[in-house]
């Protein structure tokens, strides 16, 4: 615990070919790094019993610029190698350059600093003993899996139970998403369900801490002071107990062939009481006049069709004529604060049998005054629409589709008839999961035609956005939107 980085090596030469290897890095393969400024947080890092004899492992945050984005790297450098190589990036002069995420040192440093910037056990009785308990738990903390654009760590709950109140709140454990392209300004993901949470709902988990740290702002790189500006860098949450991941869960139904109706309804109904408490949370916005939305979206579907060829020529063509009647519609809906990127990945299925909805960060390509600004509730709507889509496709990658589902498949925003195209799963399991959706969130009146139009709108526009981020960051999943985008555009 007493490793010093070696001042003659260049900390971005080390991490170079990590980063851009990351799920969570934000650019092209080839994107060079920038390194704006290192953040020394050693100092909270210490262990619990701690004497103060010995020295402590270097532990900081280094800011980098890729492209147009900042982001967050925590870095600790030990002489202890971490089990299992857990977090290893590189062997550096007989000691270890780890991802912070995945060290305790990070953690505890995190757990501190947010203790001292007093965001640490909001709406807890006693946060000193949250804070304690979190300190001595930091070493038994566990990643969380799977395709995320940031990290989370699960900190679990204590063994006996025991500790006062902050070890009552962790009885179901804590999870601790670390943001990894930060930017200045008020999160979406701590603002609204801390909103909700507020309001007594229990389908979103509570936040207990965030930390709010300078981030340097990109300039003159001249060896002068560079300008900061304060970014919310990470989020803890009261962990869900027993829960499982909503894209998996139905993602599992397709595999077996099983019926989507049920939970898919219970979906629906939960997403329209987000959308009430936010409405009531954050009150009433003026929506765009439908005209000026057709026409962004035919501006997006040009976009997209820029940098995805496949995308161009008489499918984009087929799209915006899909598109034009929307602009025949009169007054759209009124605008509310919405979850912004919402999908079945944003749901948890929980050990209790509730769903519960987080990660209300919003698209992650857009800036936070975009995700912020109040929208179409229904845009929320076709992005789940879009994600049965997804599951009954991922499904298909793996399994045999199984028996028809038993399900109502009336007129639903997209309609997939025939053949299932490449790319696409079962068109009749997913148009029950789309129906069953619709009734719960709709309390069974459903869409009128004017709705149907905008939804249909909607997910052309979502599924388009779809194109663009598959095509920069998950290219084997391409097909699944184009597909969409081939279904949604009509017949040649």
């Amino acid at each position: 615990m007493s490793a010093s980085w070696p001042p003659d090596i260049d900390v971005l030469s080390v991490i170079d070919e990590w980063a851009h290897a990351q799920r969570w890095f934000p650019a092209d393969p080839g994107a060079s790094l920038e390194l704006l400024d290192n953040l020394d947080v050693s100092a909270y890092s210490a262990p619990p019993d701690w004497d103060g004899g010995t020295a402590l492992d270097p532990v900081w945050i280094s800011w980098i610029r890729v492209g147009s984005q900042t982001i967050q790297v925590p870095l600790v450098y030990t002489d202890t190698a971490p089990p299992g190589g857990l977090g290893v990036i590189a062997r550096v002069r007989d000691a270890w350059l780890v991802d912070g995420v995945l060290h305790p040192s990070f953690l505890r440093a995190w757990i501190r600093a947010a203790a001292s910037a007093g965001t640490l056990g909001e709406g807890i009785a006693d946060p000193a003993a949250l804070e304690a308990s979190l300190l001595t738990r930091a070493d038994d903390a566990r990643p969380v899996t799977g395709e995320q654009s940031n990290s989370s760590i699960v900190i679990p709950p204590p063994a006996d139970g025991a500790g006062g109140a902050g070890a009552d709140v962790l009885r179901s454990g804590v999870i601790l998403k670390c943001l990894r392209a930060v930017m200045p300004g008020i999160h979406p993901d701590l603002e609204e369900p801390l909103a909700l949470a507020g309001r007594g709902w229990a389908h979103v988990p509570p936040p207990l801490a965030h930390l709010e740290l300078p981030v340097p702002l990109p300039g003159a790189g001249d060896g002068s002071a560079r300008r900061t500006e304060q970014a919310v860098s990470g989020i803890a949450s009261v962990l869900v107990e027993g829960a499982r991941d909503g894209f998996e869960f139905f993602v599992d139904l397709a595999r077996a062939g099983e019926d989507p109706t049920g939970p898919a309804r219970e979906l629906g109904d939960l997403t329209a009481q987000m959308h009430r408490h936010l409405a009531d949370a954050f009150g009433l916005g003026g929506p765009p006049s439908a005209a000026e939305l057709a026409c962004r979206i035919r501006s997006n579907l040009e976009a997209a069709a820029a940098e995805v060829h496949a995308l161009s020529g008489d499918l984009l063509g087929r799209l915006k004529d899909a598109v034009a009647p929307l602009e025949q519609i009169g007054e759209l809906p009124p605008a509310i604060r919405i979850h912004g990127d919402y999908h079945l990945g944003q749901t948890l299925r929980g050990g209790d049998g509730r769903w519960y909805i987080v990660d209300f960060e919003g698209e992650p390509l857009r800036s936070l005054e975009e995700r912020r600004r109040p929208d179409l509730a229904v845009r929320d709507v076709a992005g789940m629409l879009r994600s049965f889509d997804y599951a009954s496709a991922q499904a298909a990658r793996h399994a045999p589709r199984g028996r028809a589902m038993a399900a109502s498949t009336a007129e639903l925003p997209v309609i997939t008839a025939g053949t299932a195209p490449s790319g696409s799963g079962d068109p009749e399991w997913s148009r029950a999961a789309q129906a069953s959706f619709i009734a719960g969130y709709t309390d069974d009146h459903g869409f009128d035609g004017g709705l149907l139009v905008l939804v249909r709108a909607l997910m052309i526009e979502k599924a388009a956005y779809e194109v663009v981020y598959e095509h920069r960051l998950r290219p084997s999943w391409l097909p699944i939107p184009m597909a969409a985008l081939g279904a949604l555009a009509g017949p040649a």
